[in-house]
Parts: C-alpha cells; structure tokens; sequence
C-alpha cells in the first residue's frame, strides 16, 4: 500500500463499505491492529474495485493486479462487486514500519476499514508523531 500508494479493504461488504465514505482531500491515518498509526497522507481519489484500480510504472499505468504485490491475495474475487477489494489512491506523506508505528496507552482504534477520527488525544499524538500543524 505503501508502494503504490493506496489503502484497501474488501471480501465482505462490510469491511469495504467505509472506504466509499472517503473522498479526495480527505486526510487518513494507516492503523495495523495491535501495533499502531503507521501513515499519513491524503485521499486523492475515492474508492474503485481493486480490478480497475491502476498504479504509475514506466511512463504509463498498469493494473495493481499486474505488479508484484506482498498481499497476493488482493485480486480475490475482484469480479465479484459484493466481495471484491476496494482501493482508495492515497498520497502518503509520512509512513513508517510496524515496528515503528505510533501507539500510546488510550489512543482511540476501531475495527471499522475507515473511522471518522474525533478523539482529539489521539489528533494531537498523532499530529506530534507525525509533524502535522495543529
């Protein structure tokens, strides 16, 4: 995701359903369970299924599909609208491991794919760690 700079989510409907709430301009946070924030960056455009979802390489776009993934799994069930990966195009402007992900004692995390982040302990973490103005 990193990489090609997008976030995904799919295989049932409901962990793709979030993402369509996500339209350009929109700043996200990256969150892996259990470890932490790993990334910062702006939505730029809203979500499509992984199959038309296209990356830049050699002077041209090709389909995610067709690059060299670490998630193999990502063209499971593209043809099908209700289990399908959806993809939202993401320009990362901070990003960092898991190992080094930001995570503090009462940060605010959900199972949802996209979450309307409110909590303004976990903004103001969030904005520090990662050199956002305020």
């Amino acid at each position: 995701m990193r990489q090609y700079g997008f976030v995904c989510g799919g295989q049932r409907r409901w962990y793709s359903r979030t993402l369509h709430q996500l339209e350009a301009g929109d700043l996200v946070f990256a969150y892996v369970p259990k470890r932490g924030y790993v990334g910062v960056g702006v939505v730029e455009e809203p979500a499509c299924p992984v199959r038309d979802f296209t990356v830049e390489f050699g002077g041209g776009h090709r389909s995610l599909l067709d690059m060299p993934l670490r998630q193999p799994n990502l063209a499971e069930n593209a043809d099908d609208d209700e289990r399908s990966e959806y993809c939202v195009r993401v320009r990362w402007s901070d990003t960092r491991s898991a190992d080094a992900a930001v995570r503090e004692s009462g940060m605010y995390a959900n199972q949802n794919t996209a979450t309307k982040l409110r909590d303004q302990e976990t903004l103001a973490v969030l904005r520090r760690e990662f050199d956002l103005p305020t």
